[in-house]
């Protein structure tokens, strides 16, 4: 349920989350709940990924991928994070790490 609710926020299917919401947009609580669920979670990469996602709709990108490569390490073979880290060394313009991501 905790992967599905966090997709939902990220993705913006979440009510009652929309941009400027009592100040804060739907970007910025994503990456809250994203952050906070991490940290009871450690060792969920797929929260992990959403983490990184959120982080990098907010522009945060040495942030994410950081949180990518944390996600990665925990399981290396999904294709999606790796996909998402190359997505953001690319915007970060890393293209020599992008490629190998």
């Amino acid at each position: 349920q905790i992967n599905s609710d966090l997709t939902a926020v990220i993705t913006g299917g979440a009510s009652g989350l929309g941009e400027g919401v009592g100040g804060i947009d739907s970007h910025d609580r994503a990456e809250e709940i994203a952050g906070g669920t991490a940290i009871i979670h450690p060792e969920n990469p797929e929260i992990r990924r959403l983490h990184a996602q959120s982080l990098v709709s907010l522009g945060n990108i040495p942030a994410a991928v950081e949180v990518y490569k944390t996600a990665i390490r925990l399981d290396p073979g999904n294709a999606g994070t790796h996909a998402g880290l190359g997505l953001a060394l690319t915007r970060a313009r890393q293209h020599g790490d992008a490629q190998m991501a």
